[in-house]
């Protein structure tokens, strides 16, 4: 006839109640499955938790729950190739305001514009640019963001 023991974790907490199965060849044993052990713990209140130390039971509180940890922030796009840049001003419909802006730069800066291999995300004549078409810092993250999937 089947019993009831006590399975452990393998810190020796216990996780709850399993059955030991009567041995096939010998009268009064049984086979217990792992990390079992036939004394029976004792009774708990909400938030303890019993476990198995040195021969015998001791009741400890529950630990606490690790506070989850918050989601990294998606890294800003640290640069864009004039392309994606174009298309995403594009996308967010201030490619023309942009280059408005652009046209009333110095020849040195419109030039920048035109030739530059790669805009970083700091990069001044951008940052200015933005700010003078009325666009925040957090809306340049975004069209940054979106230039980097385009």
């Amino acid at each position: 006839m089947p019993k009831t023991v006590w399975q452990l974790d393998p810190e020796g907490v216990l996780i709850g109640a399993a059955t030991a199965w009567d041995h096939p060849f010998r009268e009064d044993e049984f086979l217990l499955p792992a990390l079992c052990i036939e004394e029976e713990p004792p009774a708990l209140l909400d938030g303890e938790r019993a476990v198995w130390r040195d021969g015998g039971w001791i009741v400890e509180k529950l630990p606490a729950k690790p506070t989850p940890a918050l989601p990294e922030p998606e890294p800003v796009v640290a640069g864009l190739w004039p392309l994606q840049l174009r298309k995403a001003l594009r996308a967010v419909g201030a490619k023309a305001a942009f280059e408005a802006y652009v046209a009333n730069l110095p020849e040195e800066q419109r030039e920048e514009w035109e030739f530059a291999l790669r805009f970083p995300r700091d990069h001044a004549l951008l940052n200015d640019g933005w700010a003078a078409i009325g666009r925040t810092p957090a809306a340049l993250d975004d069209l940054f963001a979106l230039g980097a999937t385009l």
